[in-house]
């Protein structure tokens, strides 16, 4: 079966029209399992970055050298949600010199380090940040062949998860949008103690 990923990717470059044909090669997979496993239970796994979202959740979109969005790295740090950086300031010596220095050493370094910069801040606090963002930017940005997919799939009773190396707490803001719970969603998360954050990353993380 062709991944969702690249089936996703390969709709939103071309015409909506493909969209019916990644449906029905994936509903033909499905009635193929069905055929031999009644009782299977058919799932799709998307990424998230460039599959659903045009741009990456994480760090923004940038088109000929101009900021389309800004990612959520970005907006939680300018208002105040990471107790590592601050403002603008904080921003660039996340962007510029941190950052880059642990992904140089490794992305299993960097990449959960995302989700790590919120220790001690209430998790729910950081949600409803980014849920309002989502609602007001980056659905706006949702590929329109990935969600005619994801939806023609639901309805077909195909769950839709999703899978991504971005921290959960950004990318599971974005469940309701998609019309699916939370739980739906998994990405690089830390353990939450009390309500609140900890540099305690979970494993498996989801990368590469």
């Amino acid at each position: 079966m062709m991944g969702i990923a690249a089936a996703a990717a390969f709709a939103a470059a071309g015409p909506e029209a493909h969209v019916d044909g990644v449906v029905a090669e994936v509903l033909a997979n499905v009635a193929k399992i069905k055929a031999v496993k009644p009782d299977a239970k058919p799932m799709a796994f998307w990424d998230f970055d460039g599959t659903i979202l045009k741009g990456d959740i994480t760090e923004g979109l940038e088109e000929d050298g101009r900021q389309k969005f800004a990612g959520l790295m970005e907006e939680t740090i300018k208002a105040g949600l990471s107790p590592v950086y601050s403002g603008e300031k904080g921003w660039l010596q996340y962007r510029d010199v941190d950052y880059p220095r642990m992904n140089a050493i490794g992305r299993w370094l960097a990449w959960p380090y995302n989700a790590q910069v919120y220790e001690g801040v209430e998790e729910r606090a950081i949600v409803r940040f980014c849920e309002a963002k989502v609602e007001s930017v980056y659905r706006k940005w949702y590929f329109a062949s990935s969600m005619a997919i994801w939806r023609a799939l639901e309805k077909a009773g195909v769950e839709n998860y999703v899978v991504s190396a971005s921290p959960e707490v950004y990318v599971k803001s974005t469940a309701k949008s998609l019309g699916v719970s939370p739980s739906r969603v998994r990405a690089i998360r830390v353990e939450v103690e009390g309500g609140r954050m900890t540099t305690k990353v979970v494993h498996p993380v989801p990368y590469g």
